[in-house]
């Protein structure tokens, strides 16, 4: 299990260094107009044109970043993992972790736990778990997740995730910065259903 774990991210967590990738894009021709080094997730704000997207995509991927919003006029490029955050997890905040999910979500979560798969998510992050450390947050992200999907839910579930129920046997997941919310975490790992709690329903105000 733990070779598993190992090579599901073997080559993920290593991206190139900003100011390398920095160099690669303006190559291409890309605009750079910020890069942000201030969170423990580097950020490069760019304008690429349209003929040059391709090549971009193909240069992230290798670099190990990607863009979190490829669909704006102004692109907002990410490591895909910030840097390691085992220690604010375990140690900071003693395991315990905040969830929010769209109510149609509940039945399989309570079946499956979070299992990793690819879906409506708050970013374009692939199948990343977003994870904060207080309930109220979690609710106001709700609102961003809302927004980022097509039909745009207004029915959530809060969860609350107990890490120090899983079981000896069984791998903890490995958490990381995450790449656009410099107060949240996230994980490409499985989260078992009995670590979770269903705290409350909510529903959004559609204003």
């Amino acid at each position: 299990m733990f070779f598993e774990q190992r090579h599901l991210y073997e080559g993920l967590i290593h991206s190139y260094d900003v100011d390398v990738l920095k160099d690669r894009l303006v190559q291409l021709g890309v605009q750079v107009l910020k890069v942000d080094t201030s969170n423990e997730t580097p950020r490069i704000c760019a304008m690429i044109a349209e003929e040059n997207r391709q090549q971009v995509s193909q240069l992230l991927t290798q670099c190990g970043w990607y863009d979190i919003q490829p669909n704006e006029s102004i692109s907002m490029i990410v490591p895909k993992f910030g840097k390691d955050a085992q220690e604010l997890v375990y140690n900071t905040h003693n395991g315990i972790l905040y969830h929010t999910t769209r109510l149609s979500n509940c039945d399989r979560i309570y079946d499956q736990g979070l299992v990793s798969r690819s879906g409506n998510k708050i970013d374009y992050s692939q199948d990343l778990f977003h994870f904060l450390f207080s309930p109220n947050e979690c609710v106001d992200l709700a609102y961003s997740l809302s927004m980022e999907t097509k039909d745009h839910p207004l029915e959530f579930a809060l969860y609350k995730i107990d890490l120090n129920k899983i079981k000896r046997d069984t791998i903890k997941p490995k958490f990381f910065f995450d790449p656009q919310y410099p107060q949240s975490v996230v994980t490409l790992d499985n989260v078992p259903s009995y670590c979770l709690t269903r705290i409350r329903d909510f529903e959004l105000i559609d204003e």
